[in-house]
């Protein structure tokens, strides 16, 4: 599908875009924030997807969504991304929400492939991010790969995730760590760099 129009909507209070490929789905883009899509670019949406929500009037932090050439942004469950959010899909790449929740100052950078599974939960200024952009020489150095983030996850704030890394399902990520490593199923990661610390562990949202 291709997407032609450039949203550009801080003037407005709310839209609505709905796709032509999406049964169900429905983007809601609140004000403050821009959309940014190229013309070979495409969205599906099988869900409700809000960008930019606010929990308050007053909350003018502005929030930016780009897909660049062939990028593909696949909402599979209702997801809800507040302000703050910078999330960028570059040539090629496939970012995807399988449905959840992700509080302020949502940075994504997505160059191959970030998979976001159903019922993961993000706090505030969590960063996300597949390649170092920068190339390094040495043996076996791969500049970019696949972030998979599994059902049922919970991110703590202020936490990195960088290339390569899996997160099993029902996992939950302490505050403050970076992720450079995979963390198994059900099991607690803290720290920089990140690592188990308990295993076996449940949580739950309220």
């Amino acid at each position: 599908m291709n997407l032609k129009k450039i949203f550009d909507i801080d003037w407005l209070k709310t839209i609505k875009i709905k796709f032509h490929n999406s049964k169900k789905g429905m983007a809601i883009i609140y004000r403050n924030s821009a959309v940014n899509l190229a013309n070979d670019s495409s969205i599906c949406l099988s869900e409700r997807f809000e960008f930019g929500r606010r929990y308050y009037r007053q909350d003018n932090r502005t929030s930016a969504l780009s897909l660049a050439g062939n990028a593909k942004l696949i909402v599979t469950g209702a997801e809800q991304i507040y302000t703050g959010a910078y999330i960028t899909v570059a040539p090629n790449a496939v970012l995807s929400f399988g449905g959840g929740y992700c509080n302020n100052n949502l940075t994504i950078d997505c160059f191959e492939r970030i998979a976001i599974g159903e019922g993961v939960f993000i706090s505030k200024n969590v960063m996300i991010r597949d390649s170092d952009n920068h190339l390094m020489c040495y043996d076996g150095y791969e500049k970019t790969k696949p972030i998979m983030i599994s059902d049922h996850v919970w991110i703590g704030m202020n936490v990195t995730i960088l290339k390569g890394v899996t997160i099993g399902e029902g996992a939950v990520i302490a505050a403050g760590s970076v992720v450079t490593r995979d963390i198994p199923p059900h099991a607690l990661g803290a720290g920089v760099p990140c690592r188990v610390i308990k295993t076996g562990i449940e949580w739950k949202d309220k």
